[in-house]
């Protein structure tokens, strides 16, 4: 009258089916399918209104159960077919396993259960287990985290599970996340400069995990790096740099577990030491004359200051003046050098940035006084050629000179002592620069010598043997054409010729040495055969 119902239990616990029916002298069979009904089979032991199971387990899941009920016959009444659901305990298979990944990227964890329905809740602990909490909406076997930070390094994560049979839930081991940090160089290397023979040092700071540092250098301004041998570290130092290494340019590898990063690049200036290759020179001029005092040096961004002893006192710095200048350069110059500079000393100090400075040896100024020369007339300043002057020196202190001649502004080399005598032939403006031993030059004054007019016929020298000059006044010395003409005392004429004169006393040079001794006339024509002036000869006998 009532047949088994449907039985769903858990593994492990007792399940019952029974079965009422009515009739005479009834007996029970139950039978069992387990390929879903097609074919059943007694179950021993199992002759009761009730099937009693006990422990039951997974593997009877779907079981099928029904009961043979005999009573008047052999051929008995079958009861429906009742189906035992065997739910099953819920029990982790693998638990999720640690994952080390790098910043930024994505990971998962993920576990295995069996049992019937599970439900997952993915649980966090920042502080190594000791307390625990759910993940929101992490609710499936895998737990996907995207993009993850290093503050999420050493995280454990793990899996709690319920199911139908598990009242409380099961915990799976716990998973580390380890998050490796990507490179980031946190302080760049700085370009530096320092002095050849010093040591140079560069840094680079970098963050990120497994962290290692290979330095670089270029010697080709960036276009090319090579790696420097053991600069493993996060600092390198160049030992005792040289010149040659000027320009060249450092940068780090930094290399981590997730990532590699070139650093910037610094560059390295060497600075050379100032080195003075040419000292300054003791120097000995002329008063009123300009002088310098240099020295030529090598290094890098020298500066000069030029200092001054005077009197065998301390050295103190020389300001540009009227007298100074190039007070700041390797060539200091002196204006106008007067006797009250002679004696002082001079030295500079080149400074080099940023190796130092370095002082030059002493040199010496001898200013000498030039002499004090002064040119005079002797006697005439206006002659005629039968007056003869001359021009002489007078110079302080007394000493050897030596002299250079002057005539109108030109040097002349006819005269070359300290006085000179002048004719008619020298009418001009003298000079006469006066030079010592020291070589100090000084210019004197101009004097003039000058023509004095006369109508005189000049005839010398007079008596003769026949040869003799002849002069004769031409203002302004233009050029002019005059005629001489001879007459012995007989009136006869001997000599005839003309000459054209372009000086004030022109020369007209005379040979009537083959005439006999005796008293000539000696008469002066123009250019029209006007007698201009007339004078007397002697001719002595050879």
């Amino acid at each position: 009258s009532t047949g088994p119902a449907n039985i769903t239990v858990c593994e492990g616990s007792s399940a019952s089916f029974t079965v009422t029916a009515t009739g005479t002298s009834l007996t029970y069979q139950w039978q069992v399918s387990t390929n879903g009904g097609v074919s059943y089979s007694d179950a021993a032991g199992a002759t009761n209104s009730s099937l009693n199971l006990t422990n039951v387990v997974a593997g009877m899941d779907a079981n099928r159960y029904r009961v043979n009920v005999f009573s008047c016959s052999s051929t008995p009444v079958t009861s429906s077919a009742a189906i035992l659901s065997v739910n099953r305990t819920i029990v982790i298979t693998s638990s999720p396993v640690s994952s080390t990944v790098c910043e930024g990227t994505n990971t998962s964890f993920s576990a295995t259960a069996t049992g019937t329905s599970p439900i997952y809740q993915w649980q966090m602990s920042t502080n190594n287990g000791t307390t625990w909490v759910n993940v929101a909406g992490a609710n499936n076997s895998t737990l996907t985290l995207n993009a993850v930070s290093t503050s999420m390094n050493g995280n454990l994560y793990r899996i709690q599970l319920t199911g139908t049979c598990s009242a409380s839930p099961i915990t799976s081991a716990a998973a580390m996340l380890t998050v490796n940090a990507l490179v980031v160089v946190t302080a760049q290397p700085l370009s530096i400069a320092v002095c050849a023979g010093l040591n140079a040092t560069f840094s680079v700071t970098a963050t990120g995990s497994g962290l290692t540092f290979q330095w670089q250098v270029s010697t080709n301004g960036g276009s090319s790096f090579t790696n420097i041998a053991g600069a493993t570290s996060s600092t390198i130092t160049l030992g005792a740099v040289t010149v040659s290494m000027n320009g060249n340019s450092y940068r780090a590898i930094v290399s981590g577990t997730c990532n590699t990063v070139n650093s910037n690049t610094a560059s390295l200036t060497v600075n050379t030491p100032v080195v003075i290759t040419s000292q300054p020179q003791n120097v000995q001029v002329c008063a009123g004359t300009n002088t310098t005092f240099g020295i030529t040096a090598t290094g890098t961004s020298i500066t000069y200051q030029w200092q001054l002893s005077v009197n065998g006192g301390p050295f103190f710095d020389i300001l540009n003046t009227t007298a100074y200048s190039g007070t700041n350069t390797a060539t200091l110059q002196i204006s106008n050098s007067t006797v009250a500079l002679s004696g002082n000393r001079y030295r500079v100090i080149a400074t080099g940035v940023p190796c130092g400075g370095v002082t030059s040896s002493t040199a010496s100024l001898i200013v000498n006084q030039p002499p004090v020369v002064v040119l005079t007339v002797a006697s005439f300043a206006n002659i005629t050629p039968y007056i003869r002057t001359g021009i002489y020196t007078t110079i302080s202190p007394r000493g050897t000179y030596t002299y250079k001649w002057f005539k109108n502004g030109v040097f002349t080399s006819k005269f070359a002592n300290a006085s000179a005598d002048i004719t008619v032939d020298d009418f001009g403006r003298y000079e006469v620069e006066v030079t010592d031993v020291n070589g100090c030059s000084t210019r004197s004054n101009a004097v003039s010598v000058a023509d004095s007019a006369s109508n005189v016929l000049f005839i010398y020298p007079n008596p003769n043997r026949g040869k003799f000059q002849v002069r004769y006044y031409n203002q302004g010395g233009n050029n002019i054409d005059r005629t001489l003409v001879i007459y012995d005392a007989r009136g006869s004429k001997v000599y005839s010729k003309r000459f054209t004169t372009s000086a004030i006393y022109g020369l007209m040079e005379v040979d009537i040495s083959n005439a006999s001794a005796g008293v000539f006339m000696v008469t002066l024509q123009d250019n029209n055969g006007k007698r201009l002036q007339t004078g007397k000869v002697i001719v002595q006998a050879h």
